[in-house]
């Protein structure tokens, strides 16, 4: 729709755009490079590369066996980098629980250590009355 000129004898447009763009198909393959550093990528991409078959000839061949790994590389991204603000928050929560539970440890401890002090303290009082 285009508005009324303002100041010169130009006209605003505005375009309505709130509507789904059609889809060409499934969203293309993106490789992500952290992949690489995860520790079983090269046994993974190696017994993947074998399973699709030993030898690429031609180019549609080669295609084929690259989309056959890409399925192996997804689901190796999708175990273990998915969801990371709920890992994140999990651990999180892991790590406040230690924390805790170690004050605990330690406020215990001190005054377990307390008690035996004021044990000895009594022990060595008691020792000296019945020395003297």
């Amino acid at each position: 729709t285009y508005l009324p000129p303002l100041f010169s004898d130009h006209a605003p447009c505005v375009l309505d755009l709130a509507f789904n763009l059609p889809t060409a198909g499934k969203k293309p393959f993106k490789f992500q490079n952290y992949l690489i550093k995860h520790p079983g990528f090269t046994k993974l991409l190696k017994d993947a590369w074998i399973l699709a078959g030993n030898e690429c000839q031609t180019l549609v061949q080669l295609c084929w066996k690259l989309k056959l790994i890409k399925r192996d590389l997804k689901l190796l991204n999708k175990e273990n980098y998915s969801k990371i603000q709920e890992r994140i928050n999990e651990t999180n929560g892991l790590l406040q629980l230690t924390q805790y539970l170690d004050r605990i440890t330690i406020n215990r401890l001190s005054f377990a250590l307390t008690l035996i002090g004021l044990q000895i303290s009594q022990a060595s009082l008691s020792l000296n009355i019945y020395s003297n």
